[in-house]
């Protein structure tokens, strides 16, 4: 009788099968030297961040924070704080959101956009969603642990772990506050913080695969008591470019105040560019496209006209999600000041959903931003930004600045747990 290879498997014990990959991981430690895999590793890094090219992925971000779970008369030492930050029940809900935008790395420095913006305008990306958020995932926190930060002697090989089915060598090291390149954002600037961490490299390819970085001894003013940010890396094939690219991250942070915040950030649809003018989300009109878009009697309208539109796209806060697409169609024509038209009835206004914003506490309320990207016309598109008229979100909804909103729109609902707006609604904008 022929017996399979995974009924044999399954008559070892338990016990043989650890057995077994405890053997092999015995066989793996001795034939990987920890010195010469950390130079390999290393080497590889320097030669990725002088051939780094200009390029950009997609973000999707989930945060959910938590408030305190109780008051405290004092702040929580360096141990207490790192010991209610790995709670796995960090307290009641307070707020929650999902955002979509997109991440473009040039000149050592990260920018962001909202989906479906033309230009990356956005140095910080607490300008654009506010609350808590992390950046240097695309290069520099890489380029600060191998090859400016952390010195040789603080580097230590740590032993051998399993990460997604690949055998990795970890190492710990630890960056004192001398040493750090790590800012933390207050309400008057920036401070330096001191960080330890590990990180996690395939003992075969010698690429990293992990990053943690943990803050735990951050400075007094920065009003955060801890955090980790743990980032997993993928060899990418983008545009002809061959190199590191995160593909997730994660954030745990613990505020001096004592509110929990957790990051998932997920990167794709990651492309390459081969100079910085066209670094475009979009692409560039032509002249042909111009022409094509006027014999379709479609033109980009200037800012601060008025648009109704009837939505074609049903939209439920339980069921939509950051990046769901958006649709809706002018109900009469689109004119200038002179009454030229612009676009005419029938056009469809084209956009996308890019923050869900959820509060819990101390009332409820829900918010939709949505970025309209374009007209289209007769198989012509334009581009568009507008704004939703009598829709303006207060202040304390998360959205911590007011110059991003010039370029999206958004619907408050206040004292809901769901929001729902039919297919069939008028709604009125203003071009931006």
């Amino acid at each position: 009788m022929e017996v399979s290879r995974v009924t044999i498997l399954r008559r070892y014990p338990a016990n043989c099968l650890l057995l077994l990959i405890a053997v092999s991981r015995l066989a793996i430690s001795q034939i990987v030297d920890p010195k010469e895999l950390l130079q390999r590793a290393t080497e590889k890094i320097e030669t990725a961040a002088d051939e780094f090219p200009r390029f950009a992925c997609t973000e999707t971000l989930d945060r959910v924070v938590y408030a305190p779970q109780r008051a405290r008369s004092a702040d929580p030492t360096p141990v207490e704080a790192w010991r209610i930050l790995s709670r796995p029940r960090p307290g009641r809900l307070a707020w929650k959101d999902s955002s979509r935008m997109e991440v473009a790395f040039f000149k050592g420095a990260e920018k962001f956009a909202w989906a479906g913006q033309r230009e990356f305008e956005f140095s910080d990306l607490g300008a654009i969603i506010g609350g808590p958020t992390t950046t240097g995932q695309f290069g520099p926190f890489i380029i600060s642990v191998f090859l400016s930060d952390s010195s040789p002697e603080s580097l230590r090989f740590s032993g051998l772990r399993s990460l997604a089915d690949v055998e990795s060598a970890e190492y710990k090291f630890r960056v004192p506050v001398g040493q750090s390149h790590y800012l933390i954002k207050t309400r008057s600037g920036e401070v330096v913080s001191a960080y330890e961490g590990s990180f996690l490299i395939d003992v075969h390819t010698a690429l990293l695969k992990q990053l943690k970085v943990e803050v735990r001894h951050p400075p007094n003013e920065s009003e955060v008591a801890a955090a980790e940010l743990l980032t997993n890396y993928n060899w990418t094939q983008a545009g002809g470019f061959s190199g590191l690219i995160p593909a997730s991250s994660t954030l745990r942070l613990l505020s001096s105040g004592g509110s929990i915040s957790l990051a998932h950030a997920q990167f794709s649809e990651c492309k390459a560019f081969g100079s910085e003018s066209s670094l475009r989300l979009g692409s560039e009109s032509t002249s042909t496209e111009a022409q094509a878009s006027n014999s379709a009697g479609i033109s980009e309208p200037p800012p601060g006209l008025e648009v109704s539109s009837v939505l074609l796209t049903t939209i439920d806060s339980d069921s939509a999600t950051a990046g769901t697409d958006i649709k809706a169609r002018l109900i009469e024509p689109l004119k200038d000041d002179t009454g030229r038209i612009l676009a005419p009835r029938g056009a469809l206004i084209v956009g996308r959903i890019v923050r869900i914003f959820r509060r819990f506490q101390p009332d409820r309320m829900i918010s939709l931003a949505i970025r309209f990207d374009h007209l289209e016309s007769n198989g012509a598109q334009v581009p568009v930004s507008l704004a939703a008229l009598g829709n303006v979100i207060g202040a304390d909804s998360g959205f911590s600045s007011a110059a991003h909103q010039e370029h999206i729109a958004v619907l408050s609902f206040f004292g809901k747990s769901r929001a729902r707006i039919r297919a069939g609604t008028l709604m009125r904008w203003q071009t931006r």
